[in-house]
């Protein structure tokens, strides 16, 4: 029998009416590696629905790399603290490296999490980060200033919001749309928000 929570998400996908590829559920490094048979049960679970699935905070954990190659998921987020900390020579630096090479090695994109200067984001691009989030592309932001950004094509401190790859290749207008509300309507139940931004403002790094 499926999980309680893979029966609720597609439950909502139906009501929704969406796109479950333009859906990215996230669940952080801790709570996966906690029961990771059973985690690995519900994240093959939701897979199987078509939702794209994330690790949150990633590194700050202790996830088991025996584990890591069997969870079902498309991406790695790296946490903010080894990204606001990551200077050449670091440690942080050699730690971002290493979890972007891991990251490709197991078929994964990584998004980094908390970019707020240029040269963070230089830096990650110079890594072959494929995504990246943060005060530099966007500030927190209620539901319909997110959809207006998700539906323009400027460009964002020189990074560009490329649709053409990634997650949001396969998103239409109005699927995004149904995203943004569908998101705002998650969040308010939540006890601790997240910024809109963080999901509808991930942007591509591009390659160096």
């Amino acid at each position: 029998t499926s999980s309680l929570l893979a029966d609720q998400v597609k439950r909502i996908l139906t009501q929704t009416r969406l796109d479950p590829t333009c859906l990215n559920l996230e669940v952080t490094e801790t709570v996966v590696t906690e029961n990771a048979e059973r985690a690995c049960t519900t994240l093959r679970e939701l897979r199987g629905l078509g939702v794209h699935l994330s690790i949150d905070d990633f590194g700050t954990g202790y996830s088991s790399l025996s584990y890591l190659h069997r969870f079902p998921v498309h991406m790695l987020k790296i946490d903010r603290s080894f990204i606001s900390n990551m200077g050449a020579g670091s440690e942080n630096s050699a730690i971002v490296r290493t979890i972007i090479s891991l990251a490709e090695n197991l078929s994964m994109k990584v998004i980094a999490e908390g970019i707020e200067t240029d040269e963070q984001r230089l830096r990650l691009k110079s890594f072959e980060c494929n995504f990246g989030q943060g005060y530099l592309f966007a500030r927190p932001a209620p539901a319909p200033s997110i959809e207006a950004l998700l539906q323009t094509d400027r460009d964002l401190h020189g990074v560009r919001a490329e649709g053409a790859r990634g997650v949001d290749a396969r998103c239409d207008r109005r699927s995004r749309r149904e995203l943004v509300a569908a998101e705002a309507g998650a969040r308010a139940g939540r006890r601790h928000p997240e910024p809109a931004h963080q999901r509808a403002g991930d942007r591509h790094l591009g390659a160096p």
